[in-house]
């Protein structure tokens, strides 16, 4: 199925452009001698009486069609944009910079100025699960330390090790492994991140969670199988949830199989069967289906009655009647995507600007007529220093990441990351009824199927009716909900 071809996770709990910012730290090695150019700095001017439609991005093209409700085919679900791109034929990198000028300038007031006013105008963008104030903020020491860690991530990425020959060969997911571990337990192994000595155990193991799973998403089986054991390891709660994560999104039966091998040593007081029953209400029936089999493979007894009241909730896609600033609307739970390159102003304030910690990460914003570079974490030559964004401030946090392919890409490359969100989106009444039109040509729901299967393995039970209240008796939850 394509689903099942496309399907995979980032899972977590960090940036959109974090996996891509590596060029921020210096290298170690010096691949060639390269002419020293000054990177260009740019001043606007703003009059602080212009219209706030001329201050925001440009709004894409609304689509023609609705989207599909069912959300099976990853292919088919909507994109999402900051606004339209910059023009391949201007001058990219001043656009760029114009572009975060703007930001500051709406920033200026309220430090998340920019992006609630990006959202109160784009109908396509409320809805997201965007994070402010004190919850898109990282802690500076620990925002520090997440630095040295993804840079140690990938300088090791870009190792290489040789044969007799001297050919270059890419440094094998068990040796990664092996030597990341080695770097964490050890930092004086690696000069370049000593200070990582400074950090405690906690923090170490917390950003280096959120680091990996960032920049690991989309990335091959092998490498996901050695981050899942890598996860196993590492004796903090946020580890725990990751690997929850993938057993959920990962599209590789054995990157799924490590991460609950690796849960099987885990409390499940550390949250991970809260996320495995998210996975059973996510708009997406595989997700469904996977929570549904690691909760029976961990024996998670303690959401039986959890998985009854499944039964009697619509689909997780269905239009329901909710309060949205104080109105009763309709309101639908759809998954969205964007790309990952296209659009780090989406999730990340300026780094150009006053108050920006020493030392945490940092990176430029990909322009549209410069290839990306093929390096790991790097984009391309020195930027201005007026196109940075900072990672310490993170608006949006993905669910997974793929890798898609992209028509007309030149001069990027054809295959692209995408990461994925769940939207709440208010729809019209003719838009309640496709969606539930739709719905009911497919039959049961993904989630009860899912919810049974569970039930019937979890208990070795199977009622006759197979109804909820069917299972009520059998479990003795009459009047429990």
């Amino acid at each position: 199925m394509r689903t099942q071809r496309l399907f995979s996770l980032s899972g977590c709990l960090f940036a959109i452009v974090v996996g891509l910012a590596a060029m921020a730290v210096p290298c170690a090695r010096v691949e060639a001698k390269k002419i020293a150019v000054e990177p260009r700095r740019f001043t606007f001017k703003i009059d602080p009486a212009t219209p706030l439609k001329d201050l925001l991005p440009v709004p894409p093209k609304a689509p023609v069609k609705l989207p599909p409700y069912l959300n099976e085919d990853l292919w088919e679900v909507p994109e999402l944009t900051f606004g339209e791109p910059v023009a391949h034929d201007s001058d990219t990198e001043k656009e760029t910079a114009h572009i975060l000028a703007r930001i500051n300038h709406l920033n200026r007031k309220d430090p998340d100025g920019f992006l609630k006013a990006l959202v109160a105008n784009r109908g396509d963008l409320r809805g997201l699960p965007f994070l402010m104030d004190k919850d898109c903020r990282t802690e500076v020491q620990k925002a520090q330390v997440f630095a040295q860690i993804v840079a140690a991530a990938h300088r090791l990425r870009g190792d290489v090790i040789h044969n007799e020959q001297g050919a270059p060969k890419p440094i094998s997911p068990v040796q990664y492994w092996r030597d990341f571990k080695g770097i964490l337990d050890d930092p004086r192994k690696s000069a370049a991140i000593s200070n990582l000595k400074k950090a405690t155990s906690r923090e170490k193991q917390e950003m280096a969670v959120m680091a990996i799973m960032q920049i690991f998403g989309p990335e091959s089986e092998a490498h996901r199988v050695g981050l899942a054991q890598y996860l196993t390891s590492v004796e903090h709660i946020d580890a725990t949830q990751a690997l929850a994560k993938l057993a959920v999104f990962a599209s590789e039966e054995a990157v799924r199989k490590a991460a609950i091998d690796g849960l099987k040593k885990r409390p499940s007081k550390d949250g991970y069967a809260k996320i495995l029953m998210q996975g059973i209400r996510y708009p997406l029936p595989v997700a469904s289906t996977r929570a549904a089999d690691a909760l029976v493979a961990l024996k998670c007894h303690d959401v039986l009655a959890d998985l009854v009241n499944v039964l009697v909730e619509p689909d997780p896609r269905a239009p329901r009647k909710q309060t949205i600033d104080g109105k009763e609307v309709t309101a639908v739970r759809e998954l969205v995507r964007v790309n990952h390159h296209r659009n780090c102003l989406l999730c990340h304030a300026p780094a150009n600007t006053e108050g920006v910690p020493r030392d945490v990460l940092t990176a430029p914003v990909p322009l549209p007529n410069e290839a990306l570079s093929t390096s790991p974490g790097g984009y391309g030559r020195d930027a201005s220093p007026d196109i940075f964004i900072r990672t310490d401030i993170t608006y949006l946090r993905q669910d997974f990441s793929l890798m898609m392919r992209v028509e007309k890409a030149n001069p990027w490359p054809e295959m692209q990351r995408f990461d994925f969100f769940v939207r709440t989106r208010v729809v019209t009444p003719e838009e309640a009824a496709e969606c539930e039109k739709q719905l009911a040509r497919q039959g049961t729901p993904p989630s009860h199927i899912a919810a049974r299967h569970a039930l019937r393995e979890l208990t070795g039970q199977s009622p006759a009716e197979n109804t909820p209240q069917a299972w009520r008796r059998v479990l003795n939850l009459q009047g429990k909900q």
